[in-house]
């Protein structure tokens, strides 16, 4: 904006410079004009981009706009829309620079307030020529694009000559190739996914996307982006993935199955040494084989028992002591006693009742010496048990 009390050339030149820099700062602008309201449109301010430079446009070759739809369409917008978004086209205004004959979409601002008028416009040229060039080298090999307007006229085909047909006089619709993007293009879908057929001129047997671009904040135009690709190809890519997948499968599961016998190994060892320690142990001994070190569920098992085995020695050795003790009294009992087992032989005679037989108690075995003494000092009434043979 010119500063107060400042002369229009100066004014009209701070302009210039300020749009030199807006040109040189993104690269993807190609033109940018203040246009006046009134005066058939005429250009106030120009800029353009002259290969690696930018060039202000002297006032004999500033032009009258008045006449394309960029200028009467925004001066027509409503006080709640502040941004217009044009069609996209080719650019063959005289003077355009470098950005002629280039893809271009053109946005512009209105200056002013609705119900009084509006007094000028800024517009921008925006090149769409590298982004048409970028979006096609970054697809991957096999994968086509295509792009079209709101009315179908192909913008990006793999042919050229097919390519802004509306600007040279003939027209060439994605619809009359792909009947079913008809359904995004008419109606209220944005995207569609399907498998076109064999009897297409274009994207024959192929798997085929497309989905709506809206160009402006108030979606008034959009433009159809859509890729497409051979079935063959999808089919032989979905084949080789599935035998990825396969032998993927195959790999972790050998990795599992040796983990599993890994681990299965390492667990066995400590379980097989400590059931060895079990099964040779005896009453009185203590269960030194077994695993006691370890600080897992086997060692606490291990340990358990351990001091099972521990308890179950000590209640034995109390049970041995107190059959001592027991024998004890009754061999030294001042009455004779003796026990007969359920076999019918004698199970213990104590020293009282085998000094009153008059018989030596044998150490070695005393079921055999006492029915003998029994025989020699007792009647045949009374005589000895025995079992037969």
């Amino acid at each position: 904006m010119a500063k107060p009390g400042s002369e229009p050339a100066a004014a009209k030149a701070q302009l210039a410079d300020l749009f030199s820099a807006l040109l040189k700062s993104h690269p993807e602008y190609s033109q940018v004009r203040l246009i006046h309201a009134q005066r058939y449109g005429k250009e106030l301010v120009r800029v353009d981009r002259d290969r690696d430079s930018v060039q202000i446009v002297t006032d004999a070759q500033l032009q009258e706009k008045n006449h394309f739809p960029y200028v009467f369409e925004t001066l027509s917008l409503p006080a709640t829309e502040e941004i217009y978004v044009s069609e996209i086209n080719l650019n063959q205004e005289l003077g355009a620079h470098q950005g002629f004959g280039k893809p271009t979409v053109r946005v512009a601002v209105p200056i002013g307030s609705a119900p009084d008028g509006y007094i000028a416009l800024v517009v921008v040229n925006v090149d769409l020529d590298g982004l048409f060039t970028l979006i096609a080298g970054k697809l991957p090999a096999g994968i086509r694009l295509l792009l079209s307007n709101g009315s179908g006229d192909y913008l990006i085909h793999p042919d050229q000559a097919k390519t802004f047909g509306f600007e040279r006089g003939r027209r060439f619709v994605i619809q009359d190739d792909i009947p079913e993007v008809g359904e995004v293009l008419y109606g209220k879908r944005t995207s569609a996914v399907f498998a076109t057929g064999t009897e297409q001129t274009l994207a024959a047997s192929s798997l085929a996307a497309f989905a709506k671009l809206p160009l402006g904040p108030q979606n008034r135009r959009f433009a159809l982006l859509g890729v497409y690709t051979p079935l063959a190809e999808v089919l032989a890519g979905s084949h080789t993935l599935g035998w990825k997948v396969v032998e993927i499968t195959a790999i972790f599961s050998l990795l599992a199955s040796a983990i599993s016998l890994v681990l299965a190994r390492i667990l066995a060892k400590p379980l097989n040494q400590m059931t060895q320690a079990v099964s040779r142990f005896q009453l009185g001994q203590t269960l030194d084989a077994a695993p006691t070190g370890r600080r897992d569920e086997i060692g606490y098992l291990a340990n358990s028992f351990v001091s099972m085995t521990q308890q179950l020695n000590a209640q034995v050795a109390e049970l041995y002591a107190s059959e001592a003790k027991l024998h004890a009294i009754l061999d030294n009992a001042p009455v004779g006693i003796w026990l007969i087992g359920m076999d019918r032989r004698f199970a213990f005679a104590n020293k009282t009742f085998c000094s009153h037989l008059a018989c030596r108690k044998s150490k070695s075995s005393p079921t055999r010496t006492w029915p003998n003494c029994w025989a020699r000092n007792w009647p045949p009434a009374l005589a000895w048990p025995t079992r037969p043979a």
